[in-house]
């Protein structure tokens, strides 16, 4: 026994080796492209001549987003009567960009966040409609952005290389698919559940799951997560449609300040050619081509993609400079406020058991 225990230690340290590889994943693919890009030894000039407002302003529009998103949160939980502060809810936020930026696919922020939520002592079904509330805000936000980008940028993509194309389209379609499936599962829930249901059955009937009590435990944890959906479903219309819209504007203000991020770097350069909605339209189009990628935080496919879907705007001796701009903005910006509001949640909580202790 004492021996499994001594085995099951380093699991931990592991996972924390795992975050900091694709950390390290990332910066290294941004060392690659900067030794393969002759333009490089320019960046120092680049930089010193760019306009530090329109940065400013970059740098804005990637605090806004958490600040919507985290707007999201508080009138969610003022919907459902739950009671989280300001700081518990701007922290929930910030654990959920960390997270989903050292995961795959952006899949870790929202469990993530309701391990978060249940430590503040929100029940688990409630935190989780609050997570899944959001991502349905969101999910909406990113189809009706990206459906405009593909009316609007038809000849600009159709001028992308072959393997981008491919990449936006499958994106595109894949975004369009879970749209779908989330507006058909919050009008009918009872159809998700038979989909689970039916799929238990078959793992069961084809030995698949082989334990009788596995098969049992499956089903209870499926029927507790449609029972915490079907909550989440109660609370998008409690209000009607005058308590949803709040939260899709919400949705819509997050991504779009998001997406903004590269137009200001794009101004700040001193580059003006291209009107706001190309920039932001076809970074829409780029987030949702490497937005599937099974690879945390997009490493090496978002700097990648935006050197081929942003070269020729901001051209050969920009286009490193605003690349590195973009990601620390977008990504490095995640994981740095993620550490500071977990590191300052951690020293709150610390500071509340002292008085016991001295007790």
């Amino acid at each position: 026994m004492e021996q499994n225990k001594t085995e099951k230690k380093p699991t931990k340290g592991n996972g924390i080796a795992k975050k900091i590889l694709m950390v390290l994943i990332s910066l290294g693919v941004m060392g690659l492209i900067a030794a393969l890009d002759p333009n490089v030894s320019s960046m120092g000039d680049a930089l010193s001549r760019a306009k530090p407002w329109w940065l400013l302003c970059a740098l804005l529009c990637a605090v806004m987003s958490y600040v919507f998103n985290m707007l999201m949160h508080l009138d969610i939980c003022r919907i459902a009567d739950i009671n989280m502060t300001f700081f518990e809810c701007a922290t929930t936020t910030m654990v959920g960009f960390f997270y989903n930026a050292l995961t795959p696919m952006q899949i870790g922020g929202q469990p993530m966040q309701v391990l978060q939520m249940r430590g503040y002592g929100v029940p688990v079904g409630s935190a989780t409609s609050i997570t899944l509330i959001k991502y349905m805000s969101w999910q909406f936000a990113v189809v009706l952005i990206a459906t405009v980008g593909m009316i609007v940028l038809g000849q600009p993509i159709a001028l992308l290389g072959t393997a981008v194309r491919t990449l936006v389209l499958i994106g595109y379609g894949i975004n369009v698919f879970v749209f779908v499936f989330v507006t058909v599962a919050t009008l009918n829930p009872k159809w998700l559940t038979g989909i689970g249901d039916r799929l238990l059955a078959f793992l069961k009937r084809h030995r698949l799951i082989r334990k009788e009590k596995t098969y049992e435990k499956a089903a209870a944890s499926w029927g507790r997560i449609m029972n915490d959906y079907a909550m989440a479903v109660k609370l998008m219309f409690k209000r009607k449609l005058r308590g949803a819209l709040p939260l899709l504007f919400f949705g819509f203000m997050e991504l779009a300040c998001f997406l903004s991020v590269t137009y200001f770097i794009y101004r700040g350069f001193g580059l003006s050619e291209y009107p706001a909605h190309h920039v932001i339209l076809l970074q829409s189009l780029l987030s949702m081509a490497v937005s599937f990628i099974p690879i945390p935080g997009g490493a090496g496919a978002s700097e990648g993609g935006f050197y081929l879907v942003f070269g020729s705007l901001f051209g050969m001796a920009l286009r490193f400079p605003s690349m590195l701009l973009w990601r620390m903005l977008t990504y490095y910006l995640n994981i740095i406020l993620g550490i500071v509001f977990i590191l300052a949640d951690g020293f709150r909580k610390n500071r509340r058991r002292l008085p016991k202790q001295e007790a």
